[in-house]
Order: C-alpha cells, then structure tokens, then sequence
C-alpha cells in the first residue's frame, strides 16, 4: 500500500507492508492494506512505525499529525516534531 507523508519540509510516498500509530485518545491503531477508512489525530511528539515492502521497519517522528486512509493508501499531515 502507499504511504503519503506531507510536511511542511517534503513530501515522500513509500509502499509500505503496514503502519502502526497512536492516535491522540490513548489508543493505537495497525493498518494494512484493506483496512476499513480511517481519519485520525496522532498522538503528539509519537512515532509512526511502518513495515517496507523490502521487510525493514522503521520509524518516523511526529509532532502533530492527522491520518486518513482508505483501503489501499494512507497519507499523514503533519508538522515536524520538535
């Protein structure tokens, strides 16, 4: 699936396996592709953790942040974490 990450800095896309995130309630959320459509508020200063198609994981900082996904695309706004 394809992962949108909009800043105020870039704009990357990568194929991603699946993504895991906090939301701003506590809770935390895993998506894969087909995953029914979401629209959330990330968790301030958390990390988005994500699974390439390539199998390496890794993680990005958030500072604020929404998430919308439908069921094959994620895009996440969000301003840097400072």
């Amino acid at each position: 699936m394809e992962l949108h990450i909009i800043s105020p800095t870039k704009t990357d896309t990568l194929l991603i396996e699946w993504l895991e995130v906090e939301t701003s309630h506590g809770g935390s959320f895993i998506i894969q592709k087909g995953h029914a459509p979401l629209l959330l508020i990330l968790a301030h200063n958390k990390l988005i953790t994500f699974m390439n198609t390539d199998g390496k994981k890794e993680s990005i900082p958030v500072g604020h942040g929404i998430l919308e996904s439908d069921r094959t695309r994620i895009t996440i706004i969000m301003r840097d974490m400072r």
